[in-house]
């Protein structure tokens, strides 16, 4: 249910009510599977992953800084899933297909479960006061206004090429040009360059594209990518 990641109120011993923060409560939410969940339990995270606030019985809670939600999806021809509404995929930045590993991955994988279940502890990699450092820091790469335009001239061709207007949102166009920054700033580069868009371009759009006509959506996306000038 939706409360089970919200939370709710109770009525304690007292007869006042008592909020039980849910799961969502978290600088990092992993939602494994997230299209096994219903519907209703689905939109639960619409707010919250667009405003980064939950609202139950009326009073709004600001969620944790940083918040990110990280999810997982079966094969939507799998049985028990509910396909994600447009809305809240369009609120996730990236998505990234997932495969079977490599063979020596997977041998990797079996050697470290031979000796049963490892108990030792993960290290953090980063502290959140950096992670927040840093985010600012790639908020402040420079987008000029002739990258700007390619931008938007890739998603109106993406418009065009699936011929609906509405295919490609204006968030779509934001996540572009906020992947854009940070795939440049990872690259060290103080600006984003047509090559740090063209990298990213297909794991913000991908899925984006709702459309049957395009099964394969790469291919759909390197058309876009082919026909689109760059400055």
């Amino acid at each position: 249910m939706p409360s089970d990641i919200l939370g709710s109120e109770i009525l304690d011993e007292y007869g006042d009510f008592e909020f039980i923060a849910g799961p969502i409560f978290a600088n990092f939410v992993l939602a494994d599977e997230i299209n096994r969940a219903s519907p209703r339990t689905q939109s639960s995270l619409l707010e919250a992953m667009n405003e980064q606030q939950v609202t139950i019985d009326g009073s709004t809670r600001k969620l944790a800084d940083p918040f990110l939600v990280i999810a997982t999806q079966n094969d939507t021809s799998s049985t028990g899933t509910f396909p994600l509404p447009e809305p809240q995929l369009d609120r996730f930045l990236l998505s990234i297909p997932m495969g079977l590993p490599d063979d020596q991955t997977q041998l990797e994988i079996l050697r470290f479960h031979a000796g049963g279940k490892s108990t030792q502890a993960s290290e953090p990699v980063i502290s959140l006061e950096q992670l927040i450092q840093l985010q600012a820091r790639t908020s402040k790469v420079s987008v000029s206004d002739t990258l700007q335009r390619y931008l938007l001239a890739l998603c109106q061709t993406t418009r065009s090429i699936i011929g609906q207007d509405h295919s490609v949102s204006t968030r779509a166009t934001l996540a572009l040009q906020r992947a854009a920054q940070a795939a440049a700033f990872l690259d060290n580069q103080e600006s984003i360059h047509p090559d740090h868009v063209q990298k990213i371009f297909p794991h913000v759009l991908r899925h984006r594209l709702l459309t049957e006509d395009a099964p394969d959506r790469d291919h759909l996306l390197q058309a876009v990518l082919e026909q689109t000038p760059v400055p």
